[in-house]
């Protein structure tokens, strides 16, 4: 469709892919973010700093798996969890869920106490573990990356 010319340039190019690759789209779950009051600001432009959780749902069990994370939001939100998280689903790609932990800061991800911790100090260690033990269960995080914004290298805010 491009032509032989275009071809030709593509092949000479001294960049490539290599396998395995895929492309990915990410779709928004915006029902399904975590935002405490006082941070709902921050959001995949104004933060700092991010954890990035995949996650391979159980979809047997979806319902679940919404009812148990809705139950660890509800203490996090008591807890005034210092951390938002946008979720993600990678609708062409992996399948994978996508939940997005971000802080304005590399310092503030750094210093923010685990969910489990959050979730165990407001429920309690055996209602809270046990309901962290479940989602870690149905929602089973595969790869875990951690990302800082370089401020000399980024175009947002100019």
């Amino acid at each position: 469709m491009v032509g032989p010319a275009a071809l030709e340039r593509y092949d000479a190019g001294d960049v490539a892919l290599v396998a395995p690759h895929f492309t990915q789209i990410w779709r928004r779950l915006p029902d399904a973010d975590f935002v405490a009051p006082g941070v709902d600001s921050l959001n995949e432009i104004t933060a700092g700093a991010a954890r990035i959780e995949l996650c391979m749902e159980d979809l047997q069990q979806d319902s679940r798996v919404d009812t148990v994370w809705a139950s660890i939001r509800a203490p996090l939100r008591a807890e005034r969890y210092p951390l938002v998280c946008r979720m993600y689903f990678s609708s062409m790609g992996s399948g994978e869920l996508i939940r997005m932990w971000l802080a304005p800061d590399a310092q503030s991800l750094r210093n923010a106490p685990t969910v489990r911790a959050a979730v165990t100090h407001a429920l309690g260690a055996s209602q809270g573990g046990a309901l962290c033990d479940e989602l870690d269960r149905l929602l089973a995080t595969r790869r875990v990356y951690v990302a800082e914004r370089r401020p000399d290298l980024s175009n947002l805010g100019r």
